[in-house]
């Protein structure tokens, strides 16, 4: 499983929290990591959104963690994240640092289905304020004229 090709024996992990050296340490934090996730979910799994070098000898990745919990009174898990991975001269990682991690994060767009797309181009921009007109048609027709 673990490709001595790509990360360095000295490798370096950091998280906001915690800072572990070495390839052994790296390989536990991600043991450690599934462990924790298949305890609390019943099924999870990684999208990557994005992939981009920002600079020479940098990687960085966007990332969600979905989870389905176990328990039903347990909320969908979504864990969104960076990764960045610096690389010496030879390509292979030597830091990787998570970053940017939100726990549970609502997703920043949802794309519409071809009918509500078309009722958002067909309604005017603000709601008729029905509910007012209720009440004064209550209201008025509700009151008695005394003469």
């Amino acid at each position: 499983m673990w490709q001595r090709w790509r990360q360095r024996d000295d490798i370096i992990f950091k998280d906001p929290l915690n800072t572990f050296a070495g390839l052994d340490n790296y390989k536990k934090i991600f043991w450690a990591l599934r462990f924790t996730m298949r305890i609390f979910f019943k099924s999870v799994w990684v999208d990557i959104v994005r992939v981009w070098q920002p600079v020479e000898n940098v990687i960085m990745i966007r990332w969600i963690v979905h989870g389905i919990p176990r328990v039903p009174w347990e909320s969908y898990g979504r864990f969104d994240g960076t990764s960045e991975y610096k690389l010496d001269k030879n390509g292979k990682i030597y830091e990787h640092k998570v970053d940017n991690v939100a726990l549970n994060s609502p997703p920043k767009f949802r794309v519409l289905s071809v009918e509500e797309l078309i009722q958002s181009l067909g309604c005017p921009s603000s709601p008729k304020p029905t509910y007012f007109e209720i009440i004064l048609t209550r209201t008025i027709s509700g009151t008695k004229r005394f003469k």
